[in-house]
């Protein structure tokens, strides 16, 4: 995600999309749109498609100690209205540490290679 006003390139088409953001009242929007064709959809469970129509807004804030975030689907091929859905995250107990992520892209696609592809001939 970008948070320096850029715009997509035509070059910038993906499964994840591009994504753009800013700050508005105390909350951070983020706006995605430039994703390819998936028939798979626009999320791992679900099974709806999305198409390169496809547009994600994103709206991140905090209530106390919670952390929310409502996320709108637009996609004018597979949708019939735009889906939304709101979820939030609590703060986890003192002490508690993230486990370590490894973000080295090679590192990252190694689990890939041995994952069966979706798109079959």
């Amino acid at each position: 995600m970008w948070l320096d006003g850029r715009e997509a390139k035509t070059a910038d088409i993906g499964i994840q999309g591009f994504s753009v953001g800013h700050y508005e009242n105390n909350a951070l929007i983020v706006d995605t749109d430039h994703y390819v064709f998936d028939i798979t959809g626009f999320d791992d469970y679900n099974g709806i498609p999305s198409s390169t129509l496809k547009k994600v807004h994103e709206r991140y804030w905090r209530e106390g100690q919670e952390l929310k975030v409502t996320v709108t689907v637009e996609d004018e091929m597979f949708l019939k209205k735009p889906a939304s859905y709101t979820a939030r995250w609590l703060p986890q107990r003192p002490g508690y540490k993230l486990s370590v992520w490894d973000c080295d892209p090679e590192a990252s696609r190694a689990p890939v290679k041995m994952m069966p592809s979706k798109y079959k001939n």
